[in-house]
């Protein structure tokens, strides 16, 4: 009794802390991002928040880097002076522990940000559209090319 005791009231003191770091985390990265037009956009375009937005692009641009040549992915982070922070949402989130070098990878990085494949093809056309805005048709080829 006094084990399955002790389990119930650990349990109801630790799950609401892990769920709060949750938030803390999404509330800082929105924070964080409070005022980007790109992540703005897509969390409001497609449900999804800043967390899942952010790390995405962070993701998106590690494979970019991986697969691009050099002075194309320097074209595409002079467009986005953010990167360094989108990709370390990216890593925080797990998801770099490596580069992504493949669109294989690619998906799962999505998968595991909670984004179904449907709303992960929404979203690389929105950035896409971003970078078109923001650089022209090229910029926006040179990206949905890889996607």
């Amino acid at each position: 009794m006094f084990r399955r005791s002790f389990v119930l009231l650990l349990a109801a003191g630790v799950l609401p802390l892990v769920g709060c770091a949750g938030n803390d985390t999404v509330d800082s990265v929105a924070r964080m991002f409070a005022g980007d037009e790109l992540i703005s956009g897509l969390t409001n375009g497609l449900g999804i928040d800043a967390t899942q937005a952010a790390g995405s692009i962070g993701s998106i641009l590690s494979f970019a880097e991986s697969s691009l040549p050099a002075a194309d992915y320097a074209s595409l982070k002079r467009l986005l002076p953010g990167t360094d922070k989108y990709m370390q949402v990216a890593k925080d989130a797990g998801l770099l522990t490596s580069p992504i070098a493949d669109a294989t990878t690619l998906r799962g990085a999505m998968g595991q940000l909670g984004l179904s494949p449907a709303r992960a093809t929404k979203l690389y056309s929105e950035f896409g559209d971003y970078l078109g805005n923001l650089g022209g048709p090229s910029a926006k080829n040179m990206l949905m090319n890889l996607l």
